[in-house]
């Protein structure tokens, strides 16, 4: 199985280290972030706008939100992984089923 994210996710996920100066957590986020086996980094091109803007006209979704769930749609991933309780409103747009991280573990198995 291979995972694919948006490029929006390193900036989300830097937010923190940058502020507590964690060179160390840094670096191995510029490092996971990169495509390689088993993750595509995608980058957020006017396709991914366009298809974010019709997520938000349907939800109420915020932009980075729907620029995540707009990824997973048009690199036709079957499932979305989050922690976030309000991606449940999107999961009717392009069929994909949205699985709350603590669940991962039974898509294993």
């Amino acid at each position: 199985m291979d995972a694919v994210t948006s490029e929006i996710a390193l900036s989300e996920v830097l937010v923190k280290p940058i502020a507590d100066g964690d060179l160390h957590k840094i670096q191995a986020y510029y490092n996971s972030f990169r495509n390689g086996k088993g993750l595509t980094v995608m980058p957020v091109d006017r396709s991914v706008l366009i298809e974010a803007a019709s997520i938000r006209a349907s939800t109420n979704l915020k932009l980075p939100d729907a620029i995540h769930f707009a990824t997973a749609c048009l690199t036709n991933c079957t499932h979305f992984v989050t922690n976030d309780d309000h991606f449940k409103i999107a999961k009717s747009h392009r069929q994909i089923k949205v699985l709350p991280l603590q669940q991962l573990h039974l898509f294993f198995n």
